[in-house]
């Protein structure tokens, strides 16, 4: 649509104050959501669109593979409606279904800095440079162990890795560590 980079940075800024200051929150409380769903899913078209078209063609595979913790993001959203409209909480789900909520739930969290994290983990390995694609998993891994991405909380919140309930944050950093081992193994 021609915006610039500048138009980004403006929105940016505006949407993030209006956060913080709550003036997003009464304008979507202003908009009723049958005329605001249509407005998200159109911009979010256009950022998918966007992101395609402004990345080089051979990074195509790079930008998919960040779209992954979104859609986990969408689908533990609607998730949660079915289960509020059945009166179930996780805990009551079967085992099985539990640890999938689970997986999604680290999936989602942090999802914004996972994608740009794996696109770009990716996108280096397409331009045969493993070394920063190498740093990008060490760099996951780091955040993963104080749940800045992934993090175990359904809520997202961060914690110290020492003070968490369970180790899956560990496990986790440990698969990231493991992947840059042998990200800095191919360049050799």
């Amino acid at each position: 649509m021609g915006a610039t980079w500048r138009y980004t940075l403006a929105t940016g800024l505006l949407i993030g104050v209006g956060s913080a200051i709550g003036l997003m929150s009464l304008f979507v409380s202003l908009i009723p959501r049958a005329v605001i769903a249509p407005i998200f899913i159109f911009i979010g078209f256009e950022i998918i669109h966007q992101a395609y078209k402004e990345s080089p063609p051979s990074h195509s595979p790079a930008v998919s593979l960040s779209f992954l913790p979104v859609i986990a993001s969408l689908v533990l959203i609607i998730l949660a409606q079915f289960l509020g409209a059945l009166n179930l909480t996780p805990d009551k789900l079967p085992l099985r279904l539990q640890h999938l909520h689970q997986t999604l739930t680290m999936l989602a969290n942090g999802f914004i800095l996972t994608g740009l994290l794996w696109g770009s983990m990716l996108a280096f390995l397409i331009d045969h440079r493993a070394k920063l694609a190498a740093l990008c998993a060490a760099l996951c891994a780091w955040l993963t162990l104080f749940g800045v991405i992934h993090s175990i909380l359904p809520t997202g919140e961060l914690y110290l890795p020492w003070q968490a309930a369970v180790n899956a944050h560990y496990m986790l950093a440990l698969a990231y560590l493991a992947l840059a081992g042998i990200l800095l193994l191919l360049t050799e």
